[in-house]
């Protein structure tokens, strides 16, 4: 009878740690963050803004603390060239070949859209 209770606290303690120790996970990958000053001080700023919400870039990406927090392209501009943005921008090169087909189908749409040279001007002055 002994053994059964004391089996009985041990699985209810393990019980416990694990949901707390889901909670402070939780709360740690969930907290908020303090938005990032979007590169906006160049002209043509704002055009470059509203094509990366335009082009649908804000449900994988942000700049600046708008849109999907969990791929930030804050200072893309920095890591990358022009050429390789315009790649990872409209899923081709190199971008085409790591990107899932889904993805790159998607992108597809942007390379003949008149806003992408204001998207590559807004994410090439991100450099923070």
């Amino acid at each position: 009878m002994l053994r059964q209770t004391r089996a009985k606290w041990l699985a209810l303690a393990t019980a416990l740690l694990v949901a707390l120790m889901a909670a402070v996970f939780a709360a740690l990958r969930n907290a908020p963050r303090a938005p990032e000053r979007a590169p906006a001080s160049a002209p043509g700023s704002d055009a470059g803004r509203r094509a990366f919400e335009h082009l649908g870039c804000t449900m994988c990406h942000s700049i600046g603390g708008v849109g999907n927090p969990a791929s930030r392209l804050d200072g893309v501009g920095k890591r990358l060239d022009r050429g390789e943005l315009r790649a990872w921008t409209t899923g081709t090169g190199i971008a085409a070949e790591r990107l899932p087909a889904g993805i790159s189908r998607r992108k597809a749409a942007a390379r003949d859209d008149p806003q992408l040279e204001a998207l590559l001007d807004y994410l090439e002055r991100s450099k923070q």
